[in-house]
């Protein structure tokens, strides 16, 4: 391993009595350091190239900093960092490029949508959202965009329509679930909801949002105790919930 470095501008009394310090550090932590002298005789501009047993440096990534030293002050430093691998030699990098889609390309539609729904503006989304999803209405992306804006807008009754035929996906997300069982909650649809939430707790685990909702649809449909039963086991998951310890007090009292 040989280190080199160039330094320029040196004093006569840098000459006499200075030194130049050569540190290896890694993991941020000194672990070889050397010292040397400028020639005396040597003009303001001095080269140095320094041989270190290479056997000295296991694998790792290093940095290594040379410094200008006078009476004991670190004048100026600089430094540099490095790798040591067991590898003959290093591959050179994978290049991926993926080309854009052409302009007219409805990803640019839903794209938009979603800008404008993360702004706020749901009614422009919807513009947008509407019209990648009529061009790929299985594209589980698009149908759920869209779902998000009906939902904002206060179009529920739409959403089954858009979200239903995703169910059967084996990558239906959590998230097209919960606005699916959501929209049939708000329709009155109980029975539909459980169905919903239910595939989201086998698929994706349980979570107090979940099984507060799921309770909810029991209470509905006169189920009293299977909605105990899910509320004191979203209560176990987070216990800081007022509302649902005043349902459950509730349910009780009815008892």
């Amino acid at each position: 391993l040989y280190l080199g470095f160039q330094v320029k501008g040196l004093t006569e009394q840098f000459k006499k009595e200075g030194e130049i310090e050569i540190k290896f550090l890694k993991d941020g932590q000194i672990f070889k350091s050397q010292k040397v002298k400028p020639a005396p005789l040597g003009g303001k501009l001095q080269d140095f190239v320094l041989p270190f047993p290479l056997k000295d440096f296991p694998p790792a990534h290093y940095s290594v900093e040379v410094s200008l030293n006078l009476a004991g002050q670190k004048l100026i430093s600089s430094g540099d960092e490095f790798d040591i691998t067991y590898s003959t030699s290093i591959p050179r990098p994978w290049v991926y490029a993926k080309l854009l889609p052409p302009a007219d390309d409805v990803v640019y539609d839903y794209l938009i949508g979603t800008q404008f729904l993360k702004n706020g503006q749901p009614q422009l989304a919807r513009q947008h959202l509407e019209r990648a999803y009529h061009s790929r209405p299985e594209d589980m992306s698009y149908a759920f965009g869209l779902a998000q804006a009906c939902w904002i807008l206060g179009d529920v009754s739409r959403i089954p329509e858009l979200l239903s035929p995703l169910v059967g996906q084996a990558k239906v997300s959590y998230e097209v679930l919960e606005l699916l069982g959501k929209s049939w909650q708000r329709l009155g649809q109980w029975n539909k909801a459980i169905e919903v939430f239910d595939q989201a707790v086998e698929q994706f685990g349980t979570n107090p949002r979940l099984l507060n909702a799921l309770g909810e649809c029991y209470l509905a449909l006169g189920r009293k105790e299977e909605a105990r039963v899910v509320w004191e086991k979203s209560l176990e998951l987070n216990p800081d919930q007022a509302e649902i310890k005043k349902k459950l007090a509730s349910l009780k009292e009815k008892e």
